[in-house]
């Protein structure tokens, strides 16, 4: 759960095979937070989807680790994939406008 003030959050490797986190605001509303989450070496099929309602929500999955992702705020809250090496792709036509701010290596 995010703090108060900007938190990043960091996915990697790891024996965990599942992640929820939200980004709920703590100390004010506007506060930025990070979610980084890293692929393999290999062909990885990334599957990003989410959607807004008051805040929005996202699922990342076809990487280790299945992520998901609670209050998060356009604008404000980054989303940041990194898929290493391989021939690799992502597909984000299941994320709704508005959502999160994505960044894509």
């Amino acid at each position: 759960m995010a703090g108060a003030g900007a938190d990043t959050f960091r996915v990697g490797r790891s024996d965990v095979t599942e992640l929820n986190t939200s980004l709920a605001p703590g100390g004010g509303v506007s506060d930025p937070d990070r979610v980084e989450i890293e692929g393999t070496q290999g062909k990885d099929r990334v599957t990003v989807t989410g959607k807004k309602v008051v805040f929005g929500s996202v699922t990342v999955t076809g990487l280790p680790v299945k992520l998901g992702i609670s209050f998060a705020q356009i604008g404000f809250d980054t989303l940041a994939i990194d898929t290493l090496g391989g021939d690799d792709s992502v597909d984000t036509t299941g994320l709704g406008p508005d959502v999160i701010d994505l960044q894509i290596d």
